[in-house]
């Protein structure tokens, strides 16, 4: 009982080396995380403006459940909440420009598929395709549905915590009441997360 508790001791002195020599690759269960980073966002009007875009702070929670078909394919899917910050976009129009202040909150479901490899399989490269509900936020109002596509690489360095990193492509036809005509408005949101599984 006495070396137990020395491990556990020595466990938590060498966090780096534990997590490395760490037992992984069960991807199968429920998690939940947040994730933060930036968002990219413009319009592409149907007349004539010419430059639309800007770049916010994006955060997001999400919980979902993995399932690991075998040693190397996990198919898992999530629920999610998405805030991309309200920031100025430059918006030029005949040769005349002004600066609106936009941002949007999206919620929807993805599905992905990983593909464990390395020590254990404790890292997951993995493709992601959902569905988001689009509203936007600050100077505009208006709301779609549309497609979000992305990739990421997951690290599960302990049993209970793994990291992400995050990068998902977004598009919404919306018709705002700014804008004349509906715009395909995309957002590009680059993320890292921090993931608890249970």
């Amino acid at each position: 009982m006495r070396c137990f508790h020395v491990s556990i001791l020595l466990a938590l002195l060498f966090v780096p080396a534990a997590a490395l020599a760490a037992q992984q690759g069960e991807w199968s269960g429920p998690y939940a995380g947040v994730e933060v980073g930036s968002n990219q966002s413009s319009a592409n009007p149907e007349y004539s403006v010419t430059d639309f875009s800007g770049s916010d702070f994006a955060t997001a929670i999400y919980g979902g459940y993995d399932w690991q078909l075998d040693r190397h394919i996990v198919l898992g899917g999530d629920i999610f909440y998405l805030w991309n910050a309200i920031t100025g976009h430059i918006e030029c129009n005949f040769g005349s420009c002004l600066e609106d202040d936009v941002g949007s909150n999206v919620y929807g479901l993805d599905g992905r598929i990983g593909f464990p490899f390395g020590y254990q399989g404790q890292f997951m490269p993995y493709v992601k395709a959902g569905y988001g509900h689009f509203e936007f936020t600050g100077d505009f109002e208006g709301d779609a549905d549309g497609w979000r596509l992305g990739t990421g690489i997951e690290w599960r360095f302990s049993h209970n915590i793994s990291l992400m990193l995050q990068y998902i492509h977004a598009e919404y036809d919306v018709k705002a009441n700014f804008f004349a005509k509906p715009v395909t408005w995309k957002n590009d949101n680059y993320t890292v997360g921090i993931n608890w599984r249970f």
